[in-house]
């Protein structure tokens, strides 16, 4: 027993776990493809494509810059050989500064001596790397920054300078003065926060005024003047860099950064897919759009930054989008999804050579999506062709290219989303309808598949924007949440509906009442008392009373109306039959006697009274005609609002009067959340601009056939208001509902 529980432990100890190594970082760039697209028939939008591989990444970020001319400014280092303060060489940091500058893209630094300052063109790079400021840079530096330079210096604070052979000055007070808005506030570098992609350490100070304090941006600091800028480094190069390739690193890697702070006219981010093998994609600055008149080409810089826990790198890439001069193409901005649009293409074939032209349509993937034969002629012409848009939603690139594979010209467009909502929902025959939508329009001949529950599943197409689900007889549909998955193309819309069956259901407070109810029924027949004499009491018949007929002016009958509204405190609110009876009688008197008439002679006066033209019916409910005048709103309008008054009322919800909401038709807070109410009629068909925000919204209709009505325009209109509509029931911000529904939802 002993060795066998020696053996299991040496065989225990000797099991060693290990970790599976984590490989070194890669990404590469396989092909990239970028320019100027024709957008909306007159304008431009700039758009890139990306074919990317990746291994061994935990995450991987692109941050991409448009401006309308290249950032990357000329670049000089000023030579300080002899002024110089625990430097390193100069032409050694030239050198590595020129490789880095060259591997990202840039153009190289020109050394240059102090003679050539005044030379150098407007809105340059001067880099001085001299420890301490040489002292006739005083002479230069308020002229360099009116011409809108930038100068990166390497060194301690002003106050003291360098001179010939390395001697050090206190700087002259007359020479700071030169520079009166600049301050120096000592900075201790234990408190910066490090940037894993700079090398600097040990920063000693920062620039700043007396309103902003001390400015800097992680290891570097800089100050605005004039048109121009200085940033620094703010140590000596030998206390800061441990050798002039990292030095050179971090003064590269500010250049290539240098969009990071300047003015862009577009910008676009994204953490990209790290899935193994090939990745692509497809952007634009969708919101930067351009003349064709005025721009011909832009310049992007795209930033990439990525690694593991090992590694963190970066790789930085820039070039010049240009637009294609062999011809024009136009297609609308926005194409409802499977809907048929022209394409409106201009091909100028000065060659007159014959040729053959296809269409070819790009998304992110690393294939056209789809190819279109144009035809084969040696003319410049023009032609329009109808293609049906049957492609996931999503931004697109159209390229007209030629038989040798050369692009002729650009067009780009957006396919709208989806949007889906249901019609009918019948549980109890086990039928359903969604209706289908994109930018307005119905959607036709799109495949589906829908499920319920992750069960039953159908496939079909699309037709006329219907999708009609029937579920087999035999299908059991729980009590409870039901979720309803369509899928069309790649996405997929989850709608969830509640599903409440009605039967017959005996409380068991009333069984139990029904069993106390048969004791007490038999205990009265067991023991009830012997029969005894009975004796009546004969009371005679009254004699009927004498009814007056009493005739009231119309202007006082409809008077009634508005001493109602004022003894409820309310404006406007249509009133029942039975609140006009009571009005009658606590307003009107009769020989000083209260006026009572039966609800029968009520109603035919009042049915006298519509028919006149003065009150208006609603259901229930009578308004004067001159209130729906006075009022700006209809009576079906007034109904809906009074419906919901005696609703917030009963349950102690505040609300707002009638008009008294800027932003609704009514107010109402429950619980300490507001909600917004806004009320459609079908006699006016008016909506208040829908507020769209993170409060919930209902438009209250008075009947379901009105809401439902509702609905649909909603899916058919262009109406920007409508598509509003359309978005917020989309994203389950907006609901409608008829009025007698409002207890389900508050």
């Amino acid at each position: 027993m002993i060795l066998i529980i020696s053996f299991i432990y040496v065989s225990i100890s000797s099991i060693k776990i290990t970790a599976k190594p984590i490989g070194a970082p890669y990404f590469k760039l396989n092909n990239i493809k970028y320019g100027l697209s024709i957008y909306n028939k007159s304008l431009l939008v700039p758009y890139v494509f990306l074919n990317y591989s990746t291994m061994n990444l935990t995450h991987l970020n692109l941050t991409a810059k448009l401006f309308l001319s290249n950032p990357n400014k000329q670049i000089y280092v000023l030579n300080t050989t002899t002024y110089c303060v625990f430097c390193y060489n100069i032409y050694a940091f030239t050198y590595s500064l020129n490789k880095f500058l060259s591997d990202h893209g840039y153009r190289n630094a020109s050394l240059i001596n102090p003679n050539m300052l005044n030379l150098t063109p407007n809105n340059s790079i001067i880099i001085i790397g001299s420890g301490l400021m040489p002292s006739y840079m005083f002479n230069y530096l308020n002229s360099l920054f009116k011409k809108g330079d930038t100068i990166i210096y390497i060194g301690r604070a002003l106050n003291y300078t360098v001179g010939p052979n390395g001697v050090i000055y206190v700087t002259p007070s007359y020479l700071l003065d030169q520079l009166p808005q600049i301050q120096y506030y000592p900075i201790n570098s234990a408190s910066i926060q490090i940037n894993s992609s700079y090398y600097f350490r040990n920063m000693t100070f920062a620039f700043g005024n007396r309103s902003s304090g001390p400015i800097y941006v992680n290891q570097f600091t800089y100050f605005n003047i004039s048109n121009g800028k200085i940033i620094a480094f703010s140590n000596y190069p030998t206390f800061s860099w441990p050798n002039v390739t990292l030095m050179a690193h971090d003064i590269g890697n500010l250049i290539v950064n240098r969009y990071l702070y300047i003015q862009n006219y577009g910008f676009y981010s994204q953490n990209l897919s790290l899935s193994k093998g090939l990745s692509s994609l497809l952007f634009s600055f969708s919101k930067i759009h351009y003349s064709p008149e005025n721009v011909s080409n832009v310049f992007v810089v795209l930033y990439f930054n990525y690694g593991n826990s090992l590694n963190k790198n970066e790789y930085i890439t820039s070039f010049h989008a240009t637009m294609p001069n062999l011809g024009y193409i136009s297609i609308p901005a926005e194409v409802p999804l499977s809907s048929l649009e022209p394409i409106y293409v201009s091909i100028f074939n000065k060659s007159n050579a014959v040729n053959t032209f296809s269409l070819e349509i790009i998304n992110s993937t690393d294939k056209p999506y789809k190819y279109f034969y144009l035809g084969f002629f040696n003319v410049s012409l023009s032609i329009v062709d109808y293609i049906p848009f049957n492609f996931p939603p999503g931004f697109y690139i159209a390229e007209v290219k030629n038989f040798s594979n050369k692009t002729i010209t650009v067009g780009s467009f957006y396919i709208a989303p989806v949007s889906i909502y249901p019609i009918s929902m019948n549980f109890s025959n086990k039928t359903f309808e969604f209706f289908v939508s994109s930018a307005g329009q119905t959607v036709s001949n799109v495949s589906y598949s829908i499920s319920i529950n992750k069960e039953y599943t159908q496939n079909g197409t699309v037709r006329n924007g219907i999708i009609y689900y029937s579920l087999p007889t035999s299908a059991f549909i729980p009590t409870g949440n039901q979720t309803f998955q369509i899928t069309i193309f790649n996405f997929t819309f989850n709608y969830s509906s509640t599903f409440s069956p009605k039967g017959f259901i005996i409380p068991p407070l009333y069984i139990e009442f029904f069993i106390a109810l048969i004791v007490i029924v038999f205990l009265n027949v067991m023991l009830r008392n012997p029969p005894v004499d009975q004796y009546f009491i004969d009371v005679p018949s009254f004699p009927k009373t004498n009814a007056s007929i009493v005739h009231i002016k119309k202007e006082d009958f409809m008077s009634v109306f508005s001493k109602v509204n004022n003894l409820f405190k309310w404006k406007y609110m249509p009133l029942t039959i039975s609140e006009i009876k009571n009005g009658l009688s606590t307003f009107m008197r009769y020989n000083n006697l209260p006026l009572a008439t039966t609800t029968k002679n009520l109603e035919e006066n009042l049915d006298l009274l519509v028919s006149m033209g003065l009150v208006k019916k609603v259901e229930d409910y009578y308004i004067p005609t001159q209130w729906i005048s006075e009022s700006g709103h209809d009576a079906e309008y007034l109904v809906i609002f009074r419906k919901l008054r005696d609703y917030f009322v009963s349950h102690s919800l505040l609300f707002t009067e009638l008009d008294k909401s800027d932003i609704a038709d009514i107010e109402v807070v429950k619980n300490n959340t507001k909600f917004y109410i806004i009320i459609y009629s079908s006699e006016s068909k008016k909506l208040k601009p829908i507020p769209i925000g993170n409060e919930k919204v209902f438009i209250v209709t008075l009947k379901q056939e009105v809401a439902d009505e509702l609905m649909r325009e909603i899916h058919r209109s262009n109406d920007p208001n409508m598509s509003i509509i359309r978005l917020g029931i989309y994203q389950n911000i907006i609901t409608i509902i008829p009025v007698n529904e409002i207890s389900n939802y508050l």
